[in-house]
């Protein structure tokens, strides 16, 4: 890979921690060990990762401490957990407390790399789904529930008010309840676009299905999706699609 994924990596067996940062670094992956939550939370507060992998059992703070915390911090980034407790109880606390995956011990460590390639390439899937048309953001399938219910409603929130020119992240931040920094952190986990820039997007997706309906003419697009201004509805439009908003009425079949 050309840029290495950063994981925070927080075991307290020395021994198996060693040996899992040394696998994933071998594999290509930026891996960063810490012995116990508390100072696996203290890093995650001064960098930037792509995925945790936290042990339960660990002094200090312990796996499900930790990943409350980091949820906490508003950081949908994914959360692998691995534990000897195997009791049924333990694994659904570990998921109703926003993990993607859980891995009893013991475990083939190839099983790990294998669970963390497929919860990037998910990551990936979704964020290209989001801002494509085709699935649309509706079908889009989510290891995390949390991640689901949170663009759920971002969706919803910003088709409602879809035809206001007006409404920003400002808007959003207030019908979600969120500060503007827990929402841009947020949505640029899953998206990787910041909230204005996405609220854009999903208004140029709704009007490039409105033009391929042909029941509205462009300025009458424009308005329904919150572009009062037709001259910037069509620089954004092709900027976001390759050709003005004529060119792509002309082509799309009738």
């Amino acid at each position: 890979m050309d840029e290495k994924l950063r994981i925070l990596l927080c075991e307290d067996d020395e021994n198996l921690g060693m040996l899992l940062r040394e696998y994933l670094q071998a594999k290509g992956y930026s891996a960063e060990l810490y012995p116990d939550g508390e100072a696996g939370y203290k890093a995650f507060l001064k960098n930037k990762y792509d995925l945790c992998v936290f042990d339960v059992m660990m002094p200090k703070k312990d796996g499900f401490t930790l990943a409350q915390d980091v949820r906490a911090a508003n950081a949908e980034i994914p959360i692998i957990f691995l534990t000897a407790k195997t009791l049924k109880e333990d694994i659904l606390e570990g998921f109703k407390i926003g993990a993607d995956d859980y891995i009893t011990k013991p475990f083939d460590i190839s099983i790990l790399k294998a669970r963390i390639r497929n919860l990037l390439a998910n990551r990936k899937k979704i964020r290209e789904a989001l801002l494509s048309d085709n699935p649309p953001a509706q079908d889009v399938t989510y290891t995390n529930t949390l991640d689901r219910e949170f663009m759920e409603k971002i969706l919803a929130l910003i088709d409602e008010c879809m035809e206001d020119p007006e409404f920003s992240i400002n808007n959003l931040c207030a019908k979600l309840g969120m500060s503007r920094s827990s929402l841009y952190n947020k949505l640029k986990a899953l998206t990787d676009q910041a909230p204005n820039d996405f609220i854009r997007i999903i208004r140029l997706k709704k009007a490039a299905e409105l033009l391929r309906s042909r029941r509205y003419n462009i300025s009458e697009v424009a308005a329904m999706t919150g572009f009062p201004d037709s001259s910037y509805f069509s620089t954004a439009f092709k900027r976001q699609y390759g050709m003005s908003p004529r060119k792509y009425l002309s082509e799309e079949p009738g």
